[in-house]
């Protein structure tokens, strides 16, 4: 308790709320492992200037302890972003939604960057968020919007996307693309065919003039190679 109370001070950590017992609790494992490495007992002021040492450790212990909380102040927010990259890249759902409950709207472009760096990035934005991590079911796994089809297509400029990919494609994909009546998409567009039987894909279905646009382009001579 000595040394948690000596850090405590030092750190000044009734900002993020974390009171001198939850130190303790954060900081038994790292002393006994100190402890247990040396044939004599070390003195706290000796253990508290050790673990001062290695700062960035403890400020990730404690963030870890912080994420374990179901509500976190937006001064939790914020500490776990600026001291605990990895972890706030793991968990940027959670992150995420804390910022837009508190309206920390600054801490966001950060939070897109360590979940590309750190979390489980998908191969599409979701419209709403900005972050990769549209799932094929349309629903992301950051904001927890459920996205429709349109809403989509608006988002990544689904028309010129599919009218550059169709110009380059040979007609027997533009056959199947038309017989299908829809595209795969998994970071780039694909012909039905290449659609995985598993893993990561989105089915992006065409509407009437979407489909007129694919068959205009069938019904021209493909240019040479």
């Amino acid at each position: 308790m000595e040394v948690a109370e000596g850090l405590h001070q030092r750190l000044g950590l009734d900002y993020i709320g974390v009171n001198v017992e939850e130190l303790a609790g954060i900081l038994e494992p790292v002393i006994e492992e100190l402890v247990e490495a040396r044939s004599t007992r070390p003195k706290a002021d000796a253990i508290v200037n050790r673990l001062e040492r290695g700062k960035q450790l403890l400020l990730k212990a404690i963030a870890a302890n912080l994420l374990d909380r179901e509500e976190l102040t937006p001064e939790q927010v914020e500490f776990i972003v600026a001291n605990a990259e990895e972890l706030a890249g793991r968990a940027a759902p959670k992150l995420y939604r804390q910022a837009e409950r508190h309206g920390l709207e600054h801490l966001v472009d950060a939070l897109r960057y360590l979940w590309e760096r750190y979390g489980n990035p998908l191969p599409v934005r979701c419209p709403r968020c900005r972050f990769s991590s549209l799932t094929p079911d349309l629903e992301c796994i950051v904001c927890g919007a459920r996205v429709g089809e349109e809403e989509l297509k608006r988002s990544i400029g689904f028309k010129d996307m599919l009218l550059e990919y169709a110009r380059t494609a040979d007609h027997g994909i533009l056959r199947e693309i038309l017989a299908a009546g829809f595209v795969v998409l998994d970071g780039e567009l694909k012909p039905p065919s290449l659609r995985p039987a598993s893993g990561y894909s989105i089915v992006i279905y065409l509407n009437r003039e979407e489909r007129e646009e694919v068959g205009k382009l069938l019904s021209e001579p493909k240019p040479p190679a």
